[in-house]
């Protein structure tokens, strides 16, 4: 076998070596967390609360996968955000992004989640542990003493002006013009009746012994006695 022959086979042999090497190397880049999952926004038994999962890629190629957030204790999923783009790597540097999921617990307590990244039929998994406070906005007992409250606060403002000067100095008017107007009736009551008895004449009477009138009033006179 010629050289060159010997070249070319050594060429071929080689090739056929580092083409199933690529291969591996390239089948190993995948998605994955870049750091641990955190809470961004607290839970409580009323309101939703948010998580945010930090992803990175090792690979040449921008990445698209899907993120899920399932309840550990029932299996029921929680959240999920489709089609979260990852950028590629550049130079070094791995490709990163974030991805932020919301979702709520209907009861108090603590909670274990389970995070998953599914990058094709690669998955990857993250856990995360919630504590669920109680909202005081859920129990009735908040709405009654609120209730409460503006009762107290509504009769204290009914009372306090009550007392108010300008309500007293209004009820004592009102009582000092009916007591006026009532002395001032009285009053010309009186003056019309003094003034009517003060006009009415009186007829003088002269008495004479010797005319009928006067004969009349002795001879009753002596009746009497």
């Amino acid at each position: 076998m010629s050289k060159f022959n010997k070249i070319l086979v050594l060429a071929i042999v080689l090739s056929m070596a580092i083409v199933p090497l690529a291969l591996s190397g390239s089948s190993d880049a995948k998605v994955d967390f870049s750091q641990e999952t955190q809470i961004t926004q607290s839970f409580d038994d009323m309101n939703a609360g948010k998580i945010t999962v930090y992803l990175q890629n090792d690979g040449d190629t921008a990445k698209t996968v899907t993120v899920t957030v399932v309840n550990y204790e029932d299996g029921k999923q929680l959240a999920i955000a489709e089609n979260v783009s990852v950028p590629a790597k550049s130079g070094d540097v791995n490709g990163t992004t974030d991805c932020v999921l919301s979702f709520s617990f209907g009861s108090s307590g603590e909670r274990y989640v389970i995070v998953s990244v599914y990058d094709g039929d690669t998955v990857v998994t993250d856990s995360l542990n919630i504590e669920v406070s109680h909202s005081i906005w859920k129990d009735s007992t908040t709405y009654i003493v609120i209730i409460v409250v503006i009762i107290i606060i509504a009769i204290a403002i009914f009372l306090k002006m009550r007392g108010l000067p300008g309500s007293k100095k209004e009820s004592d008017t009102s009582e000092k013009t009916f007591t006026t107007m009532d002395d001032e009736r009285k009053s010309k009551k009186n003056s019309r009746d003094k003034e009517s008895v003060e006009t009415t004449p009186v007829e003088k009477q002269i008495y004479n012994k010797n005319s009928k009138q006067g004969k009349d009033q002795k001879n009753r006179y002596s009746k009497q006695r």
